[in-house]
């Protein structure tokens, strides 16, 4: 079995075991941020948003934004879109119900211009891309975000991270696997820490969970050998399949 370092905690790369066995694949975690709340005041913002409830649609793209969410108020009479499996599932399990599940931001933006939005609340990440908000601002719906968490790099010295760093740092990784924008950039901060570039990872095999991870790692030079074509294990695992263990 090779060395498959993925950018998550224990709980999220979990789900990666089985699949990426099948590839002969052994599963680091290499969880490279933490998640914190957002601050006092954009958590009074949603809400505030919340009672207020004047939008028609919320957005959620990733499955963090969930808790959040829940704690200010909930959707209300309002319906939602969630990116991703694991964020429609993180809804059910707060008794929420997606009207659509799709795979990226992209995606997601069509779909509310497709249904005739006019006003959506976007609870995401303090510092999140803004592609999806662009569109629909382009296509003339009102956009309501606020950060529902903040996005944070880790501790060079965290226990979690040394062992996907060192097979990193020594190019001993078959697979190196991201799931966010934000974990690009973490992933080079931390390597930094180590005197080496982020392009010490192209060595191995590269996956990104979608294309806006890609495109992050594009901004540093790095090409993504596999995309997953939706956000979950199977997917990633067909992406890899493809390329894997030959680019």
């Amino acid at each position: 079995m090779k060395p498959a370092v993925l950018t998550r905690d224990d709980d999220g790369a979990r789900r990666y075991v089985a699949p990426l066995a099948d590839l002969g694949l052994i599963v680091v975690p290499t969880p490279v941020t933490e998640t914190v709340p957002a601050s006092p005041e954009d958590r009074a913002l949603l809400a505030a948003a919340c009672r207020g409830a004047t939008f028609d649609w919320v957005l959620v793209a990733s499955a963090r934004a969930v808790g959040p969410l829940v704690d200010a108020g909930g959707p209300g009479h309002a319906k939602v879109l969630a990116i991703g499996p694991a964020t429609a599932d993180e809804l059910a399990a707060h008794a929420i119900s997606a009207e659509w599940k799709g795979g990226t931001a992209a995606a997601a933006a069509e779909e509310l211009i497709a249904r005739g939005a006019t006003r959506v609340l976007v609870p995401r990440a303090e510092g999140g891309r803004d592609d999806a908000l662009e569109r629909l601002d382009a296509a003339g719906i009102d956009t309501i975000p606020i950060p529902a968490y903040r996005t944070l790099t880790r501790a060079a010295d965290d226990p979690s991270l040394q062992i996907g760093l060192d097979l990193v740092a020594h190019r001993k990784a078959a697979v190196i696997a991201l799931f966010a924008p934000s974990q690009v950039s973490a992933l080079a901060e931390l390597l930094a820490a180590r005197g080496e570039s982020i392009r010490a990872i192209d060595h191995a095999v590269v996956a990104a969970i979608g294309p806006t991870t890609a495109a992050a790692l594009a901004e540093h030079g790095i090409r993504a050998a596999a995309v997953a074509a939706s956000p979950d294990p199977a997917a990633m695992a067909s992406a890899l399949a493809s390329v894997y263990p030959n680019r």
